[in-house]
Order: C-alpha cells, then structure tokens, then sequence
C-alpha cells in the first residue's frame, strides 16, 4: 500500500514554525567546545553566572577552565542555590552592570539560565522585571551574546524564551516571555547533570516528563512539536527512575539530558498544560519545588483532559509505555496509571505533607483562576472555577486519579 502524507502537511489552513537557539550542540564532554561554539573574540568580556553549590562541587570548574577563568574571578556572578525572585535578578543585573559584558554565560539548573535571561534583558533595556513581564513585551533583541550550559535535565530554559521567578509580593510564579530571551547557544553536556543530587533530579526530571507530555496535547501543538514531545516524553519517562536511583547511571543521565534538551524545544513553540496552573500557584506558597507542585497535579489533569485530547493522548501512551492497547480510552487509562506509580515510586510528598490544609482549597482555587494561563487557553479543555476545586480536592485527598469526574 502507498503511504499518504498526512493531511496537517498538505492543508493549506496549517502553517508552523519553529523558534530555536541559534546554535545547538549535544552530547558527552560538550562543554569543552563552549570557546569553539562562540569563538574566541566573544570570550573577552565574558560574565559567567552560576549558583554556589555548582561551585563547591566543581561542576563549573572545567568549564571556567575552558575559558581560561580562575573559581575566584571577578567575571563569575555566584547567586544562592534557590528558586529566584524578581529582587534576585535585578540585583545580579546591578552587580554585572560595572562589568560591561559582551558575552553571558550560564551554567546551572532552570533557575540560573533563567537569571542569565534576565540579566541580557535588564543590561540592555534597563528599568526592572515587571516592566516586561508577561508575553512579548520585550522590545527586541540583545547584541549580548547569551550562552546556556544545563547542569539538571528538567525545565528545557536552554532552549526557550521564557524567564520564570517568584513575585514576592504576590508570592506566585510569573515570567518575563519572548523569543528574544532565547539564548544564542545551548550547550547540553550530560556529563554537566552527573553530580546533580537526588532530589534535584527527581524534581527537575518530573518537571520534564510534565512539559513533555502537556506539549504533545497542548491546543499550539503542532507537528514539529509533536515529533519532539513524543521522543522527549518516551527517554523521559525511560530514565527519570533510573537517573533519579543512581547518579552514575551514564546512560540515564545522557537520556534524561537528550529528553530534556528535546521537550524544551516543544516547550519553546507549544506551551505545557493545566498541571503548571496549580504548580505555579501553589508551589511558592508552601515553597514546594516545581517539579514536585506540578507532577502531583499532572495525573489529574490527564484524566480531565482525556475529552478534549482522547486521540492524543492515546498516541502518547502507545509511544511511551508498551504493549499498550489500541482503544485510546484503555491507553491513557494505563498511562495515568503509569505517571501515577512513577510518582509513587519516587517517594514525592503528599500536599497535606507540603503543609497545605483542607481549608485552603477555595482560597487557592480562586487564585489559581486568576493566574495567567487559564484566560489564555493553555490548557486544552477549559477549567471553571468548580472544575478547579473539584481538581485541587482530588490531588489533596491522593484520590485515584482515574476516579476524578469527567
């Protein structure tokens, strides 16, 4: 039988595209090619930004060496090992600003690439944070050249527009997004990921798999993105238990690194799903990590958007998981069910053991509602105010997932 070519390539009503760093490079012992990937001209006014865990463990010490940095010099912005705030970032931009950069580098989790972002926007715009926050109000591009070097495999932030932080007076996560935040390279070395400690793993990797996934049901899904998101989810979900039980597992870290790099593409160009709506909201609050605030809503949020999203999610289970059924509904039950034990088997606390109440739930529901995301359409079926409790009081109870009303 003659194979036809599916129908989203050839109707003229679809068009995509994709937005990408200008130069990507992967793989084991990458990081030593950093001065090759940007040449050397760019190296001579050069900021390199990190965290300081990073640098007590030597991570960073190779890569410093690369370009001809001591662990002590004044071109190396140390920022704490946490979730960053808007205060945070605009601090670092006045600590870089007597440094005159030409070239940024930074090497670190999601919180530090995302920082890096930042600081490129506030040293070539100035004013602060909430002056762009949101979707595409950055007024355009950089001449900073910006260079990203994951050292977790979770957020995808070498490869996407956004900078996330913490507003510290509403206390939610929001982000600054534009394609003109994208870094000029992205640098993936796994090698980069090997000392990353278990919890750090876990909770990057689960913010991974969520993003994988939601990009594959995502409403601005489209075909480049489909092809990505599918690989990521399936090395994902493959090596986060692996990757997560030993650090040394070489061939975890490179798939959870590869997985990685590959969903923050999607992510880039699709968005993820309703998961982060309640993470972003409640993650801050109870200073829950990310990865951990997402993943526990992410099994519900499959079983509510099982209606709108059957065909996909289907696909994506039989991708993911095998010897999966061909009855869509039969599948993403049996997907559910898999995100489920995984949770389980890495031993993520409940929310009542994150320290939320019963009595919390209206209240959060009412500021999950208001949070960017659901007016926009990210998710995609719509949530209503009662979906939403009905959402949060199911996670809280750790009912079945696949036993929440649809």
């Amino acid at each position: 039988m003659t194979r036809r070519l599916d129908s989203k390539y050839v109707d003229s009503s679809t068009t995509f595209q994709m937005t990408t760093p200008q130069k990507i490079v992967y793989g084991v012992g990458a990081a030593s090619r950093l001065p090759d990937v940007l040449g050397p001209q760019v190296l001579e006014q050069t900021v390199v930004i990190t965290d300081e865990v990073l640098v007590r463990s030597g991570v960073v010490t190779p890569v410093l060496e690369t370009l001809g940095l001591e662990d002590d010099s004044k071109q190396i912005l140390i920022r704490e090992s946490r979730e960053p705030t808007a205060g945070d970032m605009e601090r670092l931009a006045t600590e870089a600003r007597h440094l005159s950069p030409q070239t940024i580098i930074a090497i670190g989790g999601g919180s530090t690439i995302d920082s890096a972002k930042a600081l490129r926007l506030l040293l070539t715009f100035g004013g602060s944070l909430s002056d762009y926050e949101g979707p595409g109000r950055v007024p355009g591009p950089s001449d900073l050249t910006l260079a990203a070097l994951p050292t977790t495999s979770g957020t995808g932030s070498e490869m996407t527009g956004g900078a996330v932080y913490t507003d510290e007076q509403a206390n939610t996560k929001t982000a600054v997004g534009s394609h003109h935040l994208i870094a000029d390279a992205a640098i993936v070395d796994p090698l980069l990921t090997m000392t990353a400690p278990p919890g750090v793993t876990t909770s990057t990797g689960l913010d991974a798999l969520t993003q994988a996934m939601g990009t594959y049901h995502s409403p601005f899904r489209h075909p480049m993105t489909d092809t990505l998101s599918m690989e990521a989810s399936r090395l994902l979900y493959t090596y986060l238990v692996p990757a997560s039980r030993n650090g040394n597992d070489i061939e975890a870290r490179c798939g959870m690194a590869y997985g990685s790099m590959l969903m923050g593409q999607a992510m880039a160009n699709a968005e993820c799903t309703g998961e982060h709506l309640f993470g972003e909201i409640i993650g801050p609050r109870y200073g829950i990590p990310h990865g951990y605030s997402v993943a526990l809503f992410f099994p519900y949020i499959l079983q509510f958007n099982r209606e709108t999203s059957e065909q996909t999610l289907g696909e994506l289970s039989r991708a993911v998981l095998p010897h999966m059924p061909e009855d869509n509904s039969e599948a993403i039950d049996k997907l559910i069910q898999g995100i489920t034990n995984l949770i389980d088997d890495l031993a993520v606390p409940s929310l009542a053991e994150f320290g939320i109440k019963a009595e919390d739930l209206d209240e959060l529901s009412d500021r999950v509602m208001e949070h960017y995301g659901i007016p926009e359409g990210l998710n995609p079926r719509v949530i209503t105010k009662s979906d939403c409790l009905q959402i949060l009081k199911a996670a809280f109870d750790g009912i079945d997932p696949l036993m929440l009303p649809i």
